[in-house]
């Protein structure tokens, strides 16, 4: 993937979200994309919830994190989200975004 992040000339100003359980950026792959990350200082964040968490708890969590907008991402039925929750912006698999 850092071949084709390169290619299309979109890391300036670039951060990277690692949601997945953090362990794997120990391993070697982790540690060979965090010398990449660090090349192009790029930031990186870990944001990681494990499991997976019902309509009643991601309602809870948007109440207490109050976002200006909410964007479901790796979700079955993204186009339940806006009955359920405020200001969400649905986007399409391989749309690109400013965040």
């Amino acid at each position: 993937m850092r071949r084709e992040l390169e290619r299309a000339r979109c890391l300036d100003g670039g951060q990277c979200v690692w949601s997945m359980w953090p362990g794997y950026l120990e391993r070697e792959s982790g540690t060979e994309l965090g010398r990449w990350l660090d090349q192009g200082r790029i930031p990186c964040s870990v944001v990681h919830a494990s499991g997976h968490a019902g309509v009643e708890d991601l309602q809870r969590l948007a109440g207490a994190i109050a976002p200006d907008r909410l964007m479901p991402v790796h979700t079955g039925a993204p186009e339940r989200f806006p009955s359920l929750f405020e200001g969400v912006a649905l986007r399409k698999d391989g749309e690109w975004w400013d965040v």
